[in-house]
């Protein structure tokens, strides 16, 4: 006991805490933060923000690579159909080709060995999309320089086609997207003042359905139009 009495005899106040240094410490704290507030505010705000941040990359990073993945998977599948085409008028070997289905107008160009010297460049140049998708069953005609002299709408006659936009009756008037005038165009069905001056800024088409690809106008309006329209 006498041992215990030395030693709280010999210690000095600071080794214990009083109730009122206690109350000191929580005093400085909530002093400590109550002047800054602002700072802890921003902090916290920032912190939320670098989490939201860090989230949302996440998801746009899965987002891209399932557009990657379906691209990929898109392009195989192209690549493992066949287009069948023909390519005819002033070209050095025109013929029906064979392509895969991710093929363009400028590999049919180039497998029929390119323009002859009687072709009108200055009508390929301005008519022909050498970037076009090749699709089945499309033709592509290249008028000769002198058939320009002969008929004053071979310019603007003479174009691409797909076969089954040519079918119609006897007498019905057929109209050429590539060529047609807005009032023309707005005689189709379903072709209004809006419709007509899209698929006059959209040209060339190399296909009529490029009307849909394109987003020219509605697969509706196309299935009622596709037998009156044509771009050859």
């Amino acid at each position: 006991m006498k041992g215990n009495e030395d030693l709280l005899d010999n210690a000095s106040p600071d080794d214990f805490d009083t109730p009122k240094d206690k109350n000191s410490k929580d005093s400085n704290i909530e002093r400590l933060i109550n002047n800054n507030k602002i700072s802890l505010a921003f902090l916290l705000v920032g912190a939320v923000l670098v989490g939201l941040g860090l989230f949302y990359t996440k998801i746009q990073n899965n987002k891209e690579d399932q557009k990657v993945v379906l691209l990929e998977d898109a392009e195989k599948e192209n690549a493992s159909t066949s287009v069948i085409v023909e390519i005819a008028g002033a070209v050095k070997k025109p013929g029906v080709y064979e392509f895969t289905g991710t093929s363009r107008i400028d590999d049919l160009l180039l497998k029929s060995e390119g323009l002859s010297d009687d072709a009108d460049f200055e009508w390929v140049e301005k008519h022909v999309n050498r970037a076009a998708l090749l699709s089945d069953g499309q033709k592509l005609y290249i008028p000769k320089l002198d058939e320009q002299s002969k008929d004053e709408t071979a310019n603007s006659d003479i174009l691409y086609q797909n076969d089954a936009s040519v079918l119609g009756d006897e007498g019905s008037t057929i109209v050429n997207i590539n060529t047609a005038t807005r009032s023309e165009l707005e005689e189709l069905w379903g072709i209004g003042p809006v419709y007509a001056q899209k698929i006059i800024e959209q040209r060339p088409y190399s296909s009529v359905i490029e009307l849909v690809e394109k987003g020219v106008i509605k697969s509706n309006v196309y299935e009622r139009n596709k037998d009156l329209i044509t771009v050859y």
